[in-house]
């Protein structure tokens, strides 16, 4: 069962790809973009903001899958 945290992260990483994907069409497609030191900036930050966010979601299912484990040791003690 997903968590509401993973949730919200997933819809944070879903919104930055689809900034990214918005911007990259725009570029191609029009004459809209960035100068280059603040192209890199902003492409950089979304990168580094979606690999924080992979972090943090490896974190929450580490402690999601510990506590299951225990839930089920606990469990299997309780039956015996």
């Amino acid at each position: 069962m997903r968590m509401p945290k993973q949730s919200i992260l997933l819809g944070i990483t879903i919104g930055l790809a689809a900034l990214l994907l918005v911007y990259t069409f725009l570029r191609t497609f029009t004459s809209f973009k960035f100068d280059e030191t603040n192209e890199r900036y902003f492409i950089s930050g979304i990168v580094a903001a979606v690999l924080g966010i992979f972090v943090i979601n490896r974190r929450l299912t580490a402690e999601e899958t510990k506590e299951t484990e225990e839930s089920v040791e606990t469990d299997k003690s309780e039956e015996v």
